[in-house]
């Protein structure tokens, strides 16, 4: 819908109907557009919002903007940003990113800038690109002139761009960088107050964010940017007394035959100038072709043997966890599953499940514990009042045993109706090399083929699997995995690849301090594939808005549905809980099958 459609929409609720207006007074706490002492923040991208995830959760609408952290890691996760800015392009909200650097040194801060530009080229971005400066400057171990060479880095940098850029901070720091440091005057400013009475920072904010987190933005930020982006893809460095290539390979995280290949060169002195190139986006001379250092998403597993989690730290380190929900050897559901589930969820982490099978057992035996565990879920969710979407959720049978006398094919069939039949469209198997291979085989014997079965895989074992050393060293740190190539052959392709059993600071860990981590490949895994509905909530604290009564938000609810419902929207419940308005609405999707098959002609 085009942001200028906005204004058009109706929300219909039962009972009633609550215009656009209405909704914009009751949730800016505005009555009639003129109360005294509130201000309409309500025009286009004045109202920000962060820490969103790609369903929204509701409250972002196409006159809000986004603001979104980006963050250069040893493996640098691009699918979860990817989904993010394809969900806001796709529904025309506009996007300002921070990026957060920890950078000491110019060589880190350059693959920093790198990074960023990267995403840059790739995505549309048409309000300002801000540079967090409260790491740098809280940082004691550098003194004013270091602080002021990092900082002028990113500014010289991407001056050359196309793109506003401007500073991100604290009150504080960035009234410190502007009266000691370097004059700013001119950049765009992200101020994050650290007082609700007083901002101490003399010159022109363009952003606030409040000491409860609320985004607001003094005017529309957004800009034109040309469809040819001006961005430098390399950075140009002067060679200081003593410095050799290998040292700057060294300082910049490069190899040396990088800097060679990319400067045409074979030695350099005092006072040479030289390019560092990108780290992320690499062109080649020759060719023109374009190549990305990213690596896949990546999640975790929890069982019951976790018995120690972090969940802060597991949203720092995880875009997933796969909860395990029984063991069917031992007729298992295990009662830490629940909680499990809700900690996801209420993380905003995305959410798989499984069931781990392991032994000879007759099929019927299996699936009847199946059946049984699935009923167990769905009551005990009810009862704790946890909702999960199924549809974005998907469930595996994991196969602890590689018996080629196992009737992998029936199981996996019926394992999959069973779980279609409770709501989870997304159905998969867990196995190592050994136990696909039998599975593949069964499938065969069956006239049939796992590749073309809908069912995903999940492949255990990898690079770094049980390896003797890191057991020895206590294993892995998260950034240390070591980046595999996604499995793909005739009879599979590999949807998530299990690297590590032995990983020590994903937040979650076992008796022996570790954890399984998995690289993601299939995107599309934990997204929502209803092609013909999708919900969205919208909660209005009543507590935040003195001057509304509440009969005035019910006085917004009217008698007609009409023009609402031909939108293709249903709005399945409106209430007042406390002090909380909450709408759900459910928006269907107008083209049907048939014109589907229309327009594929």
């Amino acid at each position: 819908m085009e942001k200028e459609d906005k204004k058009k929409i109706i929300l219909y609720t039962v009972g009633g109907i609550l215009t656009a207006n209405a909704v914009k007074d009751v949730y800016l706490g505005i009555k009639d557009a003129n109360i005294k002492g509130k201000r309409d923040f309500s025009d286009e991208n004045t109202i920000g919002y962060e820490n969103i995830n790609t369903r929204f959760n509701t409250k972002v609408h196409t006159n809000n903007f986004v603001v979104l952290r980006v963050k250069r890691r040893s493996l640098n996760d691009i699918t979860a940003l990817t989904d993010k800015l394809n969900k806001c392009r796709n529904e025309n909200i506009s996007v300002s990113l921070v990026l957060d650097s920890n950078s000491c040194t110019l060589g880190d801060l350059y693959s920093d800038i790198d990074y960023l530009e990267s995403i840059l080229k790739k995505f549309e971005i048409d309000m300002p690109v801000y540079f967090n400066i409260d790491s740098i400057m809280n940082n004691k171990s550098l003194n004013n002139a270091m602080k002021k060479e990092l900082i002028s880095a990113f500014v010289d940098k991407m001056n050359d761009s196309s793109f506003r850029i401007g500073f991100y901070g604290t009150d504080t720091n960035l009234t410190d960088l502007h009266n000691y440091i370097l004059d700013i005057s001119d950049k765009s400013i992200f101020l994050v107050k650290e007082s609700e009475d007083l901002i101490k920072y003399n010159g022109r904010v363009d952003i606030v964010k409040s000491t409860s987190g609320e985004i607001l933005a003094s005017h529309n930020l957004s800009e034109s940017i040309d469809s040819d982006i001006k961005l430098p893809y390399s950075v140009k460095y002067l060679v200081s007394e003593g410095e050799t290539i290998h040292s700057i390979a060294l300082k910049c995280g490069l190899s040396e035959e990088d800097l060679i290949n990319y400067n045409n060169i074979h030695s350099i002195k005092e006072g040479n100038y030289i390019y560092i190139p990108n780290l992320y986006e690499v062109i080649d001379n020759k060719t023109n072709e374009v190549s990305y250092n990213f690596a896949v998403c990546k999640g975790i597993d929890i069982s019951d043997y976790q018995d120690t989690i972090d969940w802060n730290r597991v949203k720092e380190t995880s875009d997933y966890v796969i909860v395990e929900v029984a063991r069917i050897k031992s007729d298992s559901y295990l009662d830490t599953v629940s909680n499990h589930i809700e900690n996801v969820l209420n993380n905003n982490i995305d959410l798989g499940l499984y069931m781990c099978l392991g032994g000879n057992l007759e099929s019927d035996v299996v699936l009847e514990r199946v059946r049984n565990y699935l009923i167990k879920l769905d009551n005990e969710l009810d009862e704790k009042g946890i909702t999960v979407d199924k549809t974005c959720t998907p469930i595996f049978i994991d196969f602890e045993l590689d018996d080629m006398n196992i009737d992998y094919y029936g199981i996996c069939t019926k394992f999959k109706e069973l779980c279609n039949e409770y709501g989870y469209t997304k159905v998969g198997v867990y196995g190592n090399s050994s136990t696909l291979s039998c599975i593949v085989k069964s499938f065969s014997n069956n006239n049939s083929s796992l590749n073309e079965s809908d069912l995903y895989v999940w492949a255990a074992g990898g690079p770094n699997y049980k390896d003797e050393s890191k057991w020895t060293n206590k294993g892995f740190k998260i950034n240390e995995l070591e980046e595999v190539n996604q499995n793909k052959n005739s009879s599979y392709e590999v949807d998530i690849q299990q690297v590590t059993n032995v990983c020590i600071d994903t937040g979650a860990s076992n008796s022996a301090g570790h954890c399984d981590v998995s690289f993601l490949y299939n995107t599309d895994l934990f997204g929502d594939e209803s092609e013909e509905e999708y919900a969205e909530y919208m909660e209005v604290d009543l507590n935040k808005y003195s001057n509304i009564s509440v009969e005035t938000v019910i006085h917004g609810v009217q008698n007609s549905l009409t023009f609402f419902t031909a939108l293709g929207y249903t709005v399945l419940f409106a209430k007042i809980i406390g002090k909380k308005l909450i709408l759900t609405i459910k928006k269907r999707k107008l083209v049907n099958d048939e014109i589907k098959k229309e327009l594929k002609k």
